[in-house]
This record gives C-alpha cells, structure tokens and sequence, in this order.
C-alpha cells in the first residue's frame, strides 16, 4: 500500500470489508474456514485474555452472515518530541467524509511501555460501545463472577489475617500520593535489567509501618534478582532504609516493603472487637492479635499452636510493649481463670507492675535471678511430672483432651515470659548452665501439658540463645536489631537490620516470615487492666 496514514488505513479498511460483502476468489467458503480456523487458533492461544467464548460466539455470528460488521479506522501517532504527561485522543472526518480516530502517545507513555512491557491503557469507550457491550453481556456469566468473588471471601475468612471489612482502604494514608514511585520503581527495575510484567499503582498497600509495592515479575525472571538489589533499590530511589523483599503467597506477586518516614501508632484497645469470638477459644488455646499487616488488616495468631516464642530487639524497638500486648490479649481473651503466668524480670523495671494479676504462678513477678533459677527448677521437675501424670490417668495425648474429659478440673495453660534472657543468665553466673539446661528441658517437652515460653532479648547472640534452644522456639518476632547477622541469629534471614523501630516487626512462623506494625500499649491501659485485681 501507498500513500498517506490515513489512505492506508482505509485501503485496509476496504479490503476487510470485501472479505465477507464482494465477490472476490479470496471470499470463497474454503478461505473463510481457512481464515476462521487461524482466528479461533489466535483467540484459544492468547494468554490473559478474557471472554473467549464470547469472542468465538461473535467469530461464528460473523462468519454465518448472522452479524454485520462495524470497521472503525484507527491510527495511533507515536508523538516521540512532545512533552504532554497524558495520552490524546481524537476523532475527526477526513475531506471525504470518512470518520476516523486518532490516538496520539507522547514520550511519556512510550517510556512506560518500554520499561514496564506493553501495558492495558485506560479505555474510553463511547456510549455506542458501552450499549454494544452490555447487549452481548450473558447472565449466566454474571452469576459466575458472583460466585467467584464470594468463594475469595470465604478463602480469606479462614486464614490468619482478620478483614477489616469496614476500614477504607486509605486509613493509613492516600495511595496516590505513591504513583509517581511507581513509575520511577519500574525505569529503576529496567536499569538493573530486572523484567517486570507489572507494577500496577493502584495494588499499593499503605501500612502503619510500610508502603507495599506489588511486583509481577516476568516469567523467566527470579525472584533472587530482585532480592539482591534491595541496596542498590534504596539508592536510586532516595529511601531512608533499604526496602524488604517479601514473597507472597497465593499470588503471582512479590512484594517490595519500604519503611515510612513515621510509624502510625495502632492502639490495642482499638482492635479488641478483632479477638477471636469467646465461644471458638478452647481451653488449651492462646490467640492473640499479633499487629496489622501492611493492607491494614489484622493478623491473629495462637501461641499454643506456636508452641514457644524467641522475641529480639534493640532498646526502643517496641520488644517490651510487644509482651505486654500479649499478657493484656490472654487477660482479656481468656480470663483469669483460665491461664496462668511466670512472669521474669530480672531488670525490675518492666513488669513489677504486674504484681497485682490474681494468676501468677508465684504469687509475684519474679526480680530474683535465684528465683527465676528455681521456677524452671519447679517446672521441670514437679509441674511437668505432674501434668504428664494426669494425662497418664486420664488417657489422653495432651491438655486439651484432658479439659474436655474433665470439664471441673480443667489444666490451665502457663505463659512464662522472660524479659532479657541473656541478662539473666548473667546474673546467675556459675548456675546459669543449670537453668539453660531447665529451660532447654521446658522447651522440647511442655508443650503437651501446656506450658509454654516466651523468651526475650536485645541481644540474640548464639552466646545468649545456644543452638539447641533456639531449635525449640518455632516461633520468632524480631523487632529493629543493630546488625544484618543478629537477624540472621533470631529469623534465619536478613531484613531485621532495616525495621523501622517503634513496633514495626517481622513474624516468622515455620517458613513463612509476615511485615507486621505491633499493637500498642500505653500505661492506661495497663493501669486499667490492674486496677480490676486491685
């Protein structure tokens, strides 16, 4: 074909009209099921396209004569010198009278397409369209889409993560305020020669603690490459802290965590009506709310399922605030009566308060390195004994068979929690290998009678925390830590190091590590929950 655009365009235009309205050799029945069988090959091949049936329906209608087709000239104009921000669209007449559509694209979105890979732009469909659409719009299919969605919501309801069904998805802050990062995340990722099928702005997750970036990596590309540019990332896009790399389960996604400049506080009392519904809690059970993942819902977790929890971070980093979120998520989820705690804090600073609750097992916080030493003692060789003893009699595996075979002489779960582990140690000297040896004990076998430990420390050096012992606490939350190698210690992994202190922490639960913003405690709240004991 000669001449100009737009002579070409409706050269072509005219002979794809001829194929099914004239009489040409190439209309002929063998060519037209030569050209409909290449057609449905191109529709069953192409990947994400949705609607297929649809399309095919309107190929059959096309080529039965059912259906009369509408050719509407387009010409895109590549604009590469002009320095609009937006794409341009045009509709004119041209001197003969014929209608057609011109699409102009400017620098900008050529350097989208190129970085980010061929793009959906954001059609605008004429009123025409949208009646031509809504007439080959089959019920059938809307009740499917229906159906779908519901059986997400249900996946989603069994899982660890509490919706927030009710709460704007910009509680924590505007979205779009982060598309133009986006855009500079993707010239960044196609410098490093890092293929991306997408980055889409409106997947971005603000977080108390972080802002989520989504990331559909090409097919061939590994997620080991994204991961190890994490430093270089922060560089180029002028953030304060490195960003974490995070897999995402479930998806075709990964994910890029950046820290805010600020934490948003999260309140525990504000989350209360997330605690798991009384009439579902067992006896042996401790749920417990562990913070707010970067979409702004809930994640709730057990601690008997756990079944001991090593907890590390610097001073200032949100550790203690963390274990009193937890006391005051069993005190309120389940009572008194039904849990019990050791309490051991050898700085006598950050518990003694906690003298007043009804269900110490000592009547008191434990200050004493010499009393600490005798609890595991106690534990180890009398309340452990014991309990295996009663699930002997009764026949039963663990503790909460024997509460359900003996409604009025229920064994309640025991929470020992130990504030700076290493501090401990250091105060009992030549006796502290016995009680690592107690506490090691507790670890590999109280878990069926119930007794569980929570073990915190600044310092998570392979000194404070031997090998043997940290094997036996399944559980992690880390919290901001000074060194790559302490995370290493405490998560098996690197990205500790970059938390942004005041509660931003990382859970790791068997091999799945989750980005949560821990609830928060203030003095109030605790002044409250003890002047009920008072």
């Amino acid at each position: 074909m000669e001449g100009n655009a737009v002579d070409q365009v409706f050269e072509t235009t005219d002979t794809i009209r001829g194929l099914f309205t004239g009489d040409k050799n190439l209309t002929t029945s063998p060519r037209k099921e030569a050209l409909r069988e290449q057609l449905y090959y191109e529709l069953t091949s192409a990947e994400g396209m949705e609607g297929k049936q649809e399309w095919a329906d309107r190929i059959n209608d096309v080529f039965n004569g059912d259906a009369q087709i509408e050719i509407n000239p387009r010409i895109v104009s590549v604009e590469v010198t002009s320095e609009a921000t937006s794409d341009e669209r045009i509709d004119g007449v041209t001197p003969n009278a014929q209608s057609i559509r011109v699409d102009k694209l400017p620098r900008q979105s050529i350097k989208r397409l190129i970085v980010s890979g061929i793009e959906d732009r954001e059609t605008q469909t004429t009123e025409e369209d949208e009646e031509n659409t809504e007439g080959i719009q089959k019920g059938g299919e809307e009740k499917k889409s229906t159906t779908a969605d519901e059986a997400i919501d249900e996946e989603q309801g069994t899982s660890e993560v509490v919706k927030e069904s009710e709460t704007s998805p910009d509680r924590f802050g505007d979205t779009k305020q982060y598309s133009d990062e986006v855009e500079t995340l993707k010239r960044v990722l196609n410098d490093f020669k890092i293929d991306i099928r997408e980055i889409n702005s409106n997947d971005i997750e603000v977080g108390p603690n972080v802002v989520r970036f989504k990331i559909r990596l090409a097919s061939h590309e590994k997620n080991a490459s994204l991961k190890q540019r994490m430093e270089d990332i922060a560089r180029e896009m002028a953030f304060e802290k490195e960003p974490i790399f995070e897999e995402l389960p479930g998806t075709e996604y990964v994910a890029l965590d950046v820290p805010r400049e600020s934490n948003v506080v999260v309140p525990q009392r504000d989350y209360r009506d997330r605690y798991k519904p009384s009439d579902e809690i067992e006896t042996s059970s401790l749920p417990f709310l562990a913070g707010v993942t970067p979409d702004g819902d809930v994640y709730r977790s057990d601690l008997s399922e756990a079944p001991h929890m090593l907890v590390g971070g610097a001073t200032g980093s949100g550790k203690t605030v963390f274990l009193y979120s937890l006391i005051m998520n069993f005190m309120e989820q389940k009572g008194e009566d039904n849990v019990e705690f050791a309490l051991v804090d050898p700085k006598e600073t950050d518990f003694i308060f906690f003298d007043a609750l009804p269900n110490l097992s000592n009547g008191e916080v434990i200050t004493d390195a010499e009393d600490a030493a005798n609890l595991f003692e106690w534990l180890v060789e009398d309340e452990i004994p014991r309990r295996k003893q009663l699930l002997r009699e009764s026949v039963c595996r663990d503790i909460g068979e024997y509460n359900e075979q003996n409604p009025d002489d229920q064994m309640k779960p025991i929470v020992v929690i130990i504030d700076e582990y290493s501090d401990l140690l250091q105060q009992l000297g030549e006796d502290a290998d016995d009680t690592e040896d107690n506490v090691r004990r507790i670890a590999q076998i109280a878990r069926a009678q119930g007794i569980h430990l929570v073990i915190s420390t600044q310092r998570p050096s392979h000194e404070a925390i031997d090998t043997d012992l940290r094997a036996n606490l399944d559980t992690r939350v880390a919290f901001r830590l000074p060194k790559q190698s302490d995370s290493r210690i405490l998560i098996d992994e690197g990205g500790a190091e970059e938390l942004g202190g005041d509660g931003d922490m990382l859970l790791k639960e068997a091999d799945r590590t989750t980005r949560l913003q821990g609830l928060y405690v203030d003095s109030d709240d605790i002044r409250n929950l003890i002047n009920q004991y008072r």
